[in-house]
């Protein structure tokens, strides 16, 4: 999932030094803090512009649509695009081309 995310929301960067999930988008200022909470739920504490809670949520929802796929298909046309897939087909996105740059997002 962190992989599609990466993807499909760029420009988020976890910090794994920290306690609980901890996620920024240094770009817009915006953060989000989220630590487990009783009976399965989480304590989430956020700021900024972007809502990087609701942003997760979507990308977890497509991954599980997908199977949860723990590998993903590189596929390269004769044009030379390359497109991430998973197996599924059901998620899947281009990866940038030469002298293109899908930002500092490292997420592990």
């Amino acid at each position: 999932m962190w992989l599609a995310l990466d993807h499909l929301r760029p420009g988020l960067v976890r910090d794994f030094s920290a306690d609980g999930l901890t996620i920024g988008a240094p770009g817009c200022g915006s953060w989000l803090r989220a630590r487990t909470a009783g009976a399965g739920g989480w304590e989430v504490t956020g700021r900024g512009p972007r809502d990087i809670w609701a942003e997760l949520h979507d990308v977890a929802d497509r991954w599980r649509a997908a199977g949860s796929p723990a590998s993903y298909r590189l596929e390269v046309d004769s044009g030379g695009a390359q497109r991430v897939t998973s197996r599924s087909g059901a998620l899947s996105w281009l990866l940038p081309g030469p002298g293109i740059t899908s930002g500092p997002a490292r997420l592990g």
